[in-house]
């Protein structure tokens, strides 16, 4: 997604952004729910590459489903990063990039103490969601911004300063 974007950046194209923006978050979003389906429909069929013991079997099928339950959220969060990079917008790559890991430390200190176990496994999944109603709203603000500049962008000529 990087070059397209800031290919259409620097062609002030920024319908194309946004278009090329929306394809890579359908994809990268819909192969991650289709990947965590299959993980859940069939978790038995991962598990064995790794291995045939009943009890890790048993074990690996209950973290699967509450560790990876939000795993197609790190596709989303990997494309914003990217989004931002393409843009020039190196302080918000930096924030998502940064804010995806340093977010999950709360969570993997106060859910264990509450949950056990399972607050380990959930900590991730948890943290990806809640990192997730952080960056959205700044990508779709970015990309509302510059459908306002392309609506613009042919009558106003105070907006040739936009690269």
């Amino acid at each position: 997604m990087q070059p397209p974007v800031s290919y259409y950046l620097g062609a002030k194209q920024y319908k194309r952004i946004t278009d090329t923006v929306k394809l890579a978050f359908s994809v990268t979003v819909g192969s991650g729910i289709v990947f965590v389906a299959m993980l859940n429909v069939a978790p038995d069929i991962f598990i064995n590459i790794f291995t045939t013991d009943n009890t890790l079997l048993e074990t690996s099928k209950h973290a699967i489903r509450l560790h990876l339950f939000a795993l197609f959220l790190d596709g989303f969060l990997f494309m914003a990063a990217t989004y931002f990079v393409a843009m020039g917008k190196s302080g918000q790559a930096l924030l998502v990039s940064l804010g995806n890991m340093l977010i999950q430390f709360p969570f993997l200190f106060i859910l264990p103490k509450f949950l056990g176990i399972n607050g380990v496994w959930l900590a991730v999944p948890l943290s990806n969601i809640a990192f997730t109603l952080i960056v959205l709203p700044m990508l779709l603000v970015s990309l509302k911004g510059l459908l306002k500049i392309d609506k613009l962008k042919p009558t106003d000529p105070t907006l040739s300063f936009i690269k």
